[in-house]
C-alpha cells in the first residue's frame, strides 16, 4: 500500500458511506506506518451525518480536514454526530477545528454532538471546558437522539421573541 500524500483522499464511495484518509508523507515516515494518521468515515442517516474519526486530531492533521468539514456544513449538513471512540489524541489545534465547526453549525441552526469519547479525549474536553459547550453522549443512539432534539430554540424564533418583547400589554 502506498503512503498517503499530503491532502484529502477519497478512498471509497458508496450510496451513503464515504471514507476519507488525511495524512502526510512526513507523518508516514515519522510514524513508520503504512497509511495515514487520520481516517474519516461519513455515513448519512436521514438528516444526520455520522462522522467517525480514527487516529489523531492534532497538528499532523492537514488543513484539508477542516476545509472539508466546513464545506459539508456550508452545503447543508447541519446535524453532525461525531464518533470519537477511535481517536487516539486531540490537541489544541484539533479542538480549534471542532470549535470552528460548532460555531458554523450553530449559525446554521444545526446541532453538533459527540459520543464514545475515550478517557484521554474526555479528560481533555473537561480541562478545556468543552463539556459545558458540546453535548457529549455515551452511545451513538443517545447522540443521534440528542442531535435531533436538543431543547434549543431556533435562532429565528429567538429573534421574533426579542422583537415582540418591547410591547406593553
Amino acid at each position: 500500500m502506498a503512503p498517503c500524500v499530503y491532502g484529502f483522499h477519497q478512498i471509497l464511495t458508496a450510496t451513503s458511506l464515504l471514507i476519507y484518509d488525511f495524512g502526510s508523507v512526513a507523518n508516514y515516515h515519522r510514524r513508520g506506518m503504512e497509511g495515514c494518521n487520520m481516517q474519516v468515515t461519513l455515513n448519512k442517516n436521514g438528516t444526520i451525518l455520522l462522522i467517525e474519526l480514527e487516529g489523531r486530531l492534532d497538528t499532523s492533521t492537514p488543513p484539508e480536514f477542516e476545509t472539508q468539514l466546513l464545506d459539508l456544513i456550508e452545503r447543508g449538513e447541519t446535524h453532525l454526530v461525531f464518533d470519537l471512540s477511535r481517536v487516539e489524541q486531540v490537541s489544541a489545534s484539533g479542538l480549534r477545528v471542532l470549535i470552528r465547526a460548532f460555531k458554523q453549525v450553530t449559525y446554521a441552526n444545526g446541532r453538533m454532538v459527540f459520543h464514545s469519547l475515550n478517557g484521554r479525549v474526555k479528560r481533555l474536553f473537561e480541562i478545556a471546558g468543552l463539556t459545558m459547550v458540546f453535548r457529549i453522549y455515551e452511545t451513538r443512539e443517545e447522540a443521534v437522539a440528542g442531535a435531533l432534539f436538543t431543547r434549543m430554540l431556533p435562532v429565528n424564533i429567538l429573534r421574533k421573541s426579542n422583537r415582540h418583547s418591547g410591547r406593553t400589554a
